[in-house]
């Protein structure tokens, strides 16, 4: 028992040390993403101003006039799932806040001169880059990709509008933002910049990253658990060790310091010095990141003794002969351990009952699939990268919709792409939220009507040109009551369309679209649409009878309309031709296209509707994966808990037992202690599954489990705690009166 309890010391204090190595890492990694945003001001480079040359131009003589430095933070990952960190500077002040914090671990750092000029970096990985490498950056792990690059190379991978940040004289950075608004404004073509328009709001940095801590840090926490029941259990066994070292005059904190802290202390310390000498030797490492991870695994061998400390009571409220003969007063640690059984059953039912919710989910989303298994036509973009645009989403920046909307959706409508956003039927939609005056309505183009055709009141087959001004609205005959009404809300939703799209995602809407009239077509009644989406008319294959639906062309929409196109999964309104139905070889076709609007990284692959809700699935399955092993664990511990708590049950109670097994009574009147104990301990547990259901909690699945299955698994529960009290009750020989 002891050389399992310090084994387990052993191992929760190397998961300490993994935790700690890994929050030091991701701790470093996001102090250089954050490093531009702690000390300087965020401003934005409004959509209109897109030429790169006439931007970088205002940018430096704005820094150069008022003594700035400039900046932009570039967060993105590599195809492998590594974390990418480049701060791109230019350097016009006396001083840089940013670069004097960094560390080389060989060579330089780029000085002022070389950032202006555009000659110099410094990074973590071997360079191709067009300027000379002069140092690398000091990184706690090899992979690591950051890089120190000129202002000038981020319009290599990025467009000119997005989010920048300037570190002034003053704080306020007013005289600088003033000098580049006029710089911006000297095109005569277009509108003049204010200060106003330069304003953004606060820079969160959130760094992706694959090194989170999970399992460590699970390991940590069900290894504490078990450390805390062990030696719980080893000082309940050690009662007549204590008792003699009680008779010996020694309290009961000393007691519990030799029986039990003395040698979990110095199994954590010596493992604290022989991890610490293995960490000494890892690349990168320095004193502050040691000092870091001492302290993590200073704080974890405290809290193991601390988990142990709550024995010191009972050993101090014992008497000395009792312990001496080895007869132990368990009131209060069999009290303990239910409790703590207990506790872990009610959390495996909450897992279980999850768990078993989750499984039916996927297995009728499964189902689902059936209807896109031989659809290879069409294709979607999924997924959608933040790719090196990470820092402008995370600052409210909308430049990626603009390019994806405004820029490649009409390039791939011109090549038969269809257009089709159904997302007001999604039917997860709450139905009951949406305002009576709202029309739901599909959306889409014209390639989608030459492909799906429909059929007007008489007969005819509808066709919409690409050069249609006119707002046009297909509406089954059934709407015809509510003409007036339809025709006033289209009137009013369209009569902010040109002013967003050029407002929110600065591209201009095409001649008309602000007096834009609306026109109705009548359609056939009892017209099944298809809706494209996997989320839609999923009782109907996918299909929804006498739907509204509105036109979008090439004249009559703007970049707003078409704000959908791209969602990165199934759910997107664009909807791309395959050739061959081959994903891969249509998607290397569009490579230039991607390229030229810098969506290369953000659209890295296209696939059926059937592949993206896959993926999807794989990815909700992944999430059972890893909710199944830790009830698998949870189920493991209730073992555990379940046997020690029969132990002390089986010593608390071994007198009665015992007597009544002398007079011939039966194994129910034997035991009537533990199965009291137990048939509470079961409506416990059906309260608790009755509760899941009542409270509508369900933290392991989307949607609550029924009250059958809840209950089945209380039920579950109960059968594996009577099996386990039954082989332990066997196979126990002798109880001592």
């Amino acid at each position: 028992m002891k050389t399992i309890l310090l084994g387990l010391v052993a191992l929760v204090i190397c998961a300490a040390f993994g935790v700690g190595y890994m929050n030091a890492l991701n701790a470093e990694r996001a102090e250089f993403a954050d490093a531009a945003a702690r000390v300087g001001t965020p401003f934005v480079i409004p959509a209109t101003r897109d030429d790169p040359g006439p931007v970088l131009d205002a940018l430096t003589s704005a820094a150069r006039s008022t003594r700035s430095n400039i900046y932009r933070t570039v967060i993105g990952a590599t195809p492998q799932g590594a974390s990418t960190v480049t701060q791109y500077v230019f350097l016009a002040g006396e001083s840089s806040r940013v670069v004097d914090t960094l560390e080389v671990s060989a060579g330089r750092l780029p000085t002022a001169d070389e950032t202006r000029a555009g000659t110099a970096s410094a990074g973590t990985a071997p360079s191709t880059r067009p300027e000379r490498t002069v140092g690398e950056l000091r990184t706690l792990w090899p992979g690591e990709e950051r890089a120190l690059r000129p202002l000038a190379r981020v319009f290599d991978s990025l467009p000119a509008p997005g989010t920048y940040l300037a570190e002034c004289p003053r704080r306020d950075c007013a005289a600088f933002t003033d000098a580049l608004a006029t710089a911006l404004s000297g095109d005569p073509t277009k509108a003049p910049v204010t200060a106003a328009d330069l304003r953004a709001a606060r820079v969160v940095t959130l760094v992706p990253t694959a090194t989170q801590p999970v399992y460590p840090g699970m390991l940590l926490a069900a290894g504490t658990v078990l450390v805390a029941i062990l030696a719980l259990y080893r000082q309940f066994r050690e009662a007549k060790h204590a008792g003699v070292l009680r008779m010996q005059g020694i309290g009961a904190t000393r007691a519990w310091w030799i029986i039990s802290g003395r040698p979990i202390a110095g199994t954590a310390l010596i493992t604290l010095v022989l991890g610490t000498g293995i960490a000494v030797t890892l690349p990168g490492m320095h004193p502050a990141v040691l000092g870091s991870l001492a302290q993590t695994v200073g704080i974890t061998g405290v809290l193991l003794l601390a988990v142990t400390a709550p024995t010191i009571p009972y050993l101090a409220r014992l008497r000395i002969a009792e312990f001496i003969k080895n007869r132990r007063d368990t009131r209060a640690i069999f009290g303990l351990s239910l409790i703590a059984s207990a506790t872990t059953a009610v959390a495996v039912i909450v897992v279980g009952s999850g768990l078993w919710a989750g499984a039916d989910g996927l297995n009728a989303e499964v189902k689902k699939l059936e209807i896109w298994a031989a659809s290879t036509e069409y294709g979607v973009f999924a997924p959608l990268r933040n790719g090196d645009e990470t820092l402008d989403i995370q600052s409210g920046s909308l430049t990626l919709i603009a390019r994806t909307a405004g820029q490649l959706y009409p390039r791939l409508a011109a090549r038969g792409a269809l257009y089709v956003d159904a997302t007001s039927y999604d039917e997860g939609l709450d139905k009951n939220s949406v305002d009576p005056d709202v029309f739901p309505a599909l959306k889409v183009n014209p390639a989608y009507l030459a492909r799906y055709p429909l059929r007007d009141t008489n007969g005819q087959r509808i066709r919409v040109d690409e050069s249609e001004r006119d707002w046009i609205i297909l509406a089954p005959e059934s709407y015809r009551d509510r003409e007036e009404q339809l025709l006033a809300t289209t009137r009013r939703n369209r009569a902010g369309a040109a002013q967003s799209s050029q407002k929110v995602l600065g591209v201009a809407a095409p001649p008309g679209v602000q007096d834009q009239s609306v026109r109705i077509i009548w359609t056939k009644n009892g017209q099944d649409v298809f809706a494209f989406s996997p989320t839609v008319g999923t009782k109907n294959a996918g299909r929804i009878r006498d739907p509204l639906i509105e036109v979008m062309t090439r004249e009559n929409s703007t970049a707003w309309d078409a704000a959908n196109a791209i969602t990165g999964g199934p759910d997107g309104a664009l909807r791309v031709p395959l050739i061959g139905g081959d994903g891969r070889k249509t998607r290397s076709s569009l490579a230039p296209i991607l390229a030229e609007y810098g969506l290369d990284d953000n659209l890295p692959s296209l696939v059926t509707i059937g592949e993206a809700e896959q993926a999807r699935l794989a990815y909700a399955r992944d999430a059972q994966v890893k909710s199944g092993m830790l009830g698998g664990a949870l189920i493991l511990l209730l073992l555990l808990m379940t046997a020690q708590s029969l132990t002390i049950a089986l010593e608390r109670f071994a007198r009665p037992i015992a007597v009544r097994g002398l007079h011939g009574h039966g194994p129910v009147h034997r035991y009537r202690e533990l199965l009291r104990i137990g048939i509470i301990l079961g409506f416990v547990y059906l309260a608790a599954g009755s509760g899941l259901w009542v409270l509508d909690l369900h933290p392991f699945s989307p949607a609550i489990p029924p009250l059958g299955q809840s209950l089945t698994v209380a039920a579950g529960i109960c059968v594996l705690q009577g099996v386990a009290a039954v082989i332990i009750v066997t196979k126990r020989k002798g109880i001592r009166p």
